[in-house]
């Protein structure tokens, strides 16, 4: 799911390509050391590692909520500016600018 919210909200294609690659890369470093989470001197309930797990969940959690807020900011700042511009300069904007992808003035991120 992370990676599809990602892909969606990330434009041209050079920088999806990137984002994709570091969310598998760092997903697939994150199983290196999560089979290190669960040791067998916690068993059998794994208090420990079950902290460390929460602490992750709070931490993307949070994260999670920083990015969805970071983006109905934008979206709002950019709807404002947008609807202050005359269709005559939205057109010129549409004709002229060199933004591309997701810095374009139209371009809305998916919350």
């Amino acid at each position: 799911m992370n990676i599809a919210w990602m892909t969606e909200n990330t434009a041209p294609v050079g920088k999806r390509t990137v984002a994709s690659g570091l969310i598998i890369g760092f997903a697939n470093i994150y199983a290196v050391y999560a089979s290190q989470i669960y040791q067998p001197w916690d068993a059998p309930r794994y208090h420990v590692g079950n902290y460390i797990i929460l602490t992750f969940l709070g931490v993307t959690l949070f994260l999670w909520l920083g990015q969805k807020n970071i983006y109905i900011y934008l979206n709002k700042t950019r709807a404002a500016i947008w609807k202050g511009y005359s269709e005559d300069d939205k057109a010129h904007y549409n004709a002229n600018t060199k933004h591309q992808g997701s810095e374009r003035l139209d371009f809305t991120f998916k919350t």
